[in-house]
């Protein structure tokens, strides 16, 4: 037994670190700025790392009318006799130094009782008195979200529920929650907040990533519980809603904000909190999920739970679990979405259906391209609908590797279309919704920077709008001056009726992300191209332009189903294209039986 006596003024930075807060003192274990990021240092001495573990009995002497917080059970409280009383906390399983925790203040205590999976567990919730009356609003669906996690990735692995109110925050200390003070306001308008550090106890409390380069096992983990719990308390549609547009903000913007792509496993340290390991890990979780479906998923994860319980890992070890309990080699999966930057893009080249005697026979082709780097992964798996014709979905998957894929389905329907991953099942450089029109209107779809504009339409017609994060096909017969995208197209699928009329209104951007590759100078007049299959090379299509060189709209006159492309003519070469040699292409229906007309 070693006893170590030392003393001093804590440290702390903008946010992580010891902090005395007016009446207050608490601390957060990381910093977002200190390399290392550990920061159990800063109030007791430590081998301050993700992997040391101990079990902790905390003692905090307080004047007496204050109340000192640690993590785990109160054991006790001592009155000295001399003005203080002393806290005395224990926490039983071990858990990494900054996962530890102590606050001081003049704190009210709110008690619950969660009926667990194995046992009851005792909530406690210490706030400032100004506080006290708005917790249970705050926390009204805290037990409903306990069922939840317990029932998707197994029992509470500790032996309290516990927040503490602070200045700043919030930070996953185990069973003692900082949690700013800001978020306890008497409603639910911070429920993702305070469900993202509850999924901590299981991801990153329970198992810890070994490093921070892997701090996606943490916080992309988490990032996926706070929005995936709304499927059980509100609604599927919520979250997939709230997935499409972190996605979307992810493909935009991530690269930028973090300086570059990055591989999961290997963010460097200066970027460990970033949207990579936040936002994007929660996007790979969230496709995980797909690739393994809902059931095998859970079940696999609530394995590796309890299989790394209090312990560290790798990547590399959740990889090597999954394949040993799936039966799976998800070697493939890992290094495309994982151990390789930038994100895979997925798309559908080709439809072929051919009547048998008892079923349709559909040959579907994939493509497979990337946004951020150069790799093509293998063993993918991707999720496409056949569309009958009341409407109903009929979903499968696809296998395949490499550039291409080739598969073959045999249904009982002729499919009306066949949509790939519709359900947004997939997180690859895509974002697309689909919707249903049945009368004339304006809409303008999510995320994808596109709307659509019906003015004629004799019956149902069913629209998906993909906006792809990857470089188009190019020029089949490359023309001087002009220059299409490097970096995105829409495709536009789906079923139209036999009398359907639309504009199409599609944005370009060359102040923000969009389009700065594309268009450079005032030089650059931008176009949009189409082609309805992609035999066919890109061509100009009757259109108008609103807006100056570098943002605006351009409106295509006569949409279309196919795909469509930014593009730009070099003004000091070609001139601005004139509208001679436009034509208006009607591709339907799609899939085609052995050939298409147009």
């Amino acid at each position: 037994l070693v006893g170590v006596y030392y003393h001093g003024q804590p440290f702390h930075e903008d946010w992580g670190g010891f902090h005395f807060s007016g009446n207050y003192a608490f601390n957060l274990g990381v910093g977002f700025v200190s390399i290392p990021h550990n920061l159990g240092k800063t109030w007791f001495p430590c081998v301050d790392n993700f992997t040391d573990r101990s079990s902790y009995d905390v003692f905090i002497t307080v004047e007496n009318g204050k109340t000192g917080v640690g993590g785990g059970l109160l054991v006790e409280t001592t009155d000295n006799g001399n003005g203080t009383t002393t806290w005395h906390w224990k926490i039983s399983h071990p858990i990494p130094t900054y996962l530890e925790s102590a606050a001081v203040g003049d704190y009210v205590l709110y008690e619950d009782v969660y009926e667990g999976m194995e046992k009851d567990i005792p909530i406690n919730i210490y706030t400032r008195p100004s506080e006290s009356a708005k917790v249970a609003g705050s926390f009204v669906h805290l037990h409903e979200i306990m069922h939840f996690f317990e029932e998707h990735f197994g029992p509470y692995p500790f032996e309290r529920i516990g927040y503490v109110s602070t200045a700043i925050g919030a930070m996953e200390h185990a069973t003692n929650i900082a949690y700013p003070h800001f978020a306890i306001n008497g409603n639910t308008s911070y429920e993702s907040l305070y469900t993202h550090e509850l999924s901590h106890m299981w991801f990153g409390d329970e198992v810890t990533c070994s490093t921070a380069e892997d701090m996606w096992l943490n916080e992309g983990w988490a990032t996926f519980c706070e929005l995936y719990y709304r499927t059980g308390l509100y609604s599927e549609e919520l979250f997939r809603t709230m997935m499409r547009d972190m996605h979307n903000d992810v493909l935009k913007k991530a690269h930028i904000i973090d300086g570059g792509f990055w591989p999961l496993n290997g963010i460097p340290q200066d970027v460990t909190y970033g949207k990579t390991a936040y936002d994007k890990g929660g996007t790979v979780a969230n496709t995980l999920r797909a690739y393994l479906g809902d059931s095998l998923f859970f079940d696999a994860m609530t394995a590796y739970l309890d299989q790394f319980a209090y312990q560290s890992v790798s990547s590399y070890d959740m990889r090597d679990f999954l394949t040993s309990y799936t039966g799976i080699d998800m070697g493939g999966f890992f290094d495309n979405w994982v151990f390789t930057p930038g994100s895979p893009h997925f798309g559908i080249d080709s439809v072929l259906v051919t009547e048998g005697d008892a079923s349709f026979m559909v040959d579907l082709f994939l493509k497979q391209k990337r946004f951020g780097y150069d790799f093509l992964g293998d063993d993918n798996i991707v999720e496409i609908a056949f569309v009958k014709d009341n409407f109903d979905f009929v979903t499968d998957t696809v296998h395949f590797s490499g550039a291409t894929g080739h598969s073959v389905k045999f249904i009982d329907f002729e499919p009306r279309a066949v949509l790939l991953d519709p359900l947004e099942t997939t997180n690859d450089a895509t974002i697309d919704n689909y919707r249903f029109f049945d009368q004339p209107q304006d809409y303008a779809f999510p995320e994808v920077i596109f709307k659509i504009m019906i003015d004629e339409l004799s019956d149902t017609a069913l629209i998906q709008v993909t906006n792809n994060f990857a470089a188009p096909d190019t020029l089949k017969t490359p023309v001087e001056g002009l220059r299409i995208s490097p970096n995105r197209f829409w495709k536009i699928d789906g079923i139209l009726p036999e009398e359907f009329h639309a504009q199409g209104r599609f944005y370009y951007d060359a102040v923000t992300v969009w389009d700065n590759e594309l268009i450079i100078d005032e030089n650059d007049s931008l176009v949009i191209l189409y082609r309805d299959h992609p035999r066919n090379d890109w061509h100009y299509v009757p259109q108008t332009r609103i807006g100056n060189w570098n943002m605006g709209y351009v409106y295509v006159e006569d949409l279309q189903l196919g795909e469509y492309t930014p593009a730009v003519y070099d003004k000091t070469i070609v001139g601005v294209p004139e509208n001679t040699d436009a034509k208006k292409v009607k591709f339907y229906p799609n899939p085609a039986k052995k050939k298409t007309n147009h």
